[in-house]
């Protein structure tokens, strides 16, 4: 972070965001640990790297992103401080292609959203999916189930997530921040 020049982090996320696309293609389907893994690693990282190039955009001191660490809630709650009517519009934007492009909410959030006396539809958005992707890609933990998806987890505890509406968000992120 300290070589802090945003068209080198811009491309290294466009980079990760091509091997998550790659990925993903053959991963839907995949096993367990493919899914919990190397696509969920990838994904995350591509997320990560995609929010720090936009706050280097924003004139975020290196210094300053480097606090957030690989939380992708932090940062995402960061971006969100400076643009938060762009990335709601593109959150929208998303969330409505994903629902009527055939993406229905999983019986399994949708119980707990109701239980939780939540909207059920906030399955659609990014924070959610992030929250949940931010589980198994990074964590508070200390008991070695810190970075589910780097090394396994003998209690196999993994959150599932849509990758789509993280996918298509951070892409769009991506243009908001080369429109900057």
């Amino acid at each position: 972070m300290d070589a802090a020049n945003y068209d080198d982090w811009a491309s290294f996320a466009d980079a990760y965001l091509s091997a998550a696309k790659i990925l993903g293609t053959g991963g839907r389907n995949a096993d367990f640990y493919f899914g919990l893994g190397p696509f969920s690693q990838t994904l995350g990282l591509a997320s990560e790297l995609t929010i720090k190039a936009m706050l280097l955009k924003l004139g975020y001191d290196p210094t300053k992103i480097r606090e957030f660490g690989h939380d992708l809630e932090k940062l995402h709650s960061e971006i969100n401080k400076d643009c938060s009517d762009k990335i709601e519009r593109i959150c929208t934007e998303v969330a409505v292609y994903i629902r009527f492009n055939g993406v229905s909410v999983p019986q399994e959030f949708s119980d707990f959203a109701k239980s939780n006396d939540r909207n059920p539809l906030e399955y659609y958005l990014l924070s959610t999916q992030l929250k949940a992707l931010n589980y198994n890609y990074h964590n508070d933990r200390d008991d070695g189930a810190k970075f589910r998806t780097r090394y396994p987890d003998p209690e196999k505890r993994f959150r599932s997530f849509n990758a789509d509406v993280i996918f298509f968000n951070m892409i769009e992120i991506r243009a908001l921040s080369d429109a900057l």
